[in-house]
């Protein structure tokens, strides 16, 4: 039986890939991240009482495991779960902005730009 690995190289040669075998290479790769987290439970388990790990460990595993909920739901009954989160460095969902965080940039046409005359156009001198 070929390994996992083999079998996600040969998926990822497909220049197109199907439905199916999409769907086949998340429910193993949600397996796998399952599998992760419950190794990972146990190795914390097996630690001896006085060893205190990090904070930002025990954010993370949340994060991992609140996204692994989120994706079974999305993967199992078709319907996007609300306020995915996209990011593990950012457990949190916000607003898509445009523009940098201190300044808000204002979205304007190619017609105003210009004082509204359009890029192409040169203003010719008044005689």
């Amino acid at each position: 039986m070929a390994s996992r690995r083999a079998k996600y190289l040969a998926y990822q040669k497909n220049r197109k890939r199907p439905h199916k075998p999409t769907q086949r290479r998340i429910k193993s790769l949600l397996y796998l991240l399952e599998k992760l987290l419950g190794q990972f439970d146990t190795m914390l388990n097996e630690l001896p009482p006085q060893v205190k790990l990090p904070h930002i460990i025990w954010e993370r595993k949340a994060i991992i495991e609140k996204v692994l909920q989120q994706q079974h739901q999305w993967h199992t009954t078709g319907e996007r779960p609300k306020d995915v989160i996209v990011s593990m460095d950012k457990g949190h969902i916000r607003a898509m902005v445009r523009g940098k965080e201190t300044k808000q940039q204002r979205q304007l046409g190619k017609g105003h730009q210009n004082g509204g005359q359009p890029w192409y156009r040169e203003a010719t001198p008044l005689p």
